[in-house]
């Protein structure tokens, strides 16, 4: 795992969803200059994948959002509330 929430003082050894995790966690992309940060709730298949937030159909769809008000990927913030992907994004 690159990126280890834990160094930040994530309790992921606490975490309901440590043992069904099927991805993650992913890091958020913080921009100190965004005046925006979008939050998903969970990484996705393709986010696990290439370990970056919002990088599959759901980012795809926000990225056209922000080009229609003329902003792109670099002038924003994202995050997911959850880093690690669940077995059918199911939280329970």
């Amino acid at each position: 795992m690159s990126f280890d929430p834990r160094k930040l003082g994530a309790r992921c050894d606490e975490c309901v969803m440590g043992a069904r995790k099927v991805g993650g966690p992913v890091a958020n992309e913080l921009n100190p200059n965004a005046k925006v940060l979008i939050v998903a709730q969970a990484p996705g298949e393709v986010e696990c994948d290439l370990g970056a937030p919002l990088v599959g159909p759901s980012g795809q769809a926000v990225m056209r959002a922000l080009s229609a008000v003329g902003m792109s990927r670099a002038d924003v913030s994202l995050a997911n509330s959850v880093l690690c992907r669940s077995p059918g994004n199911d939280s329970r």
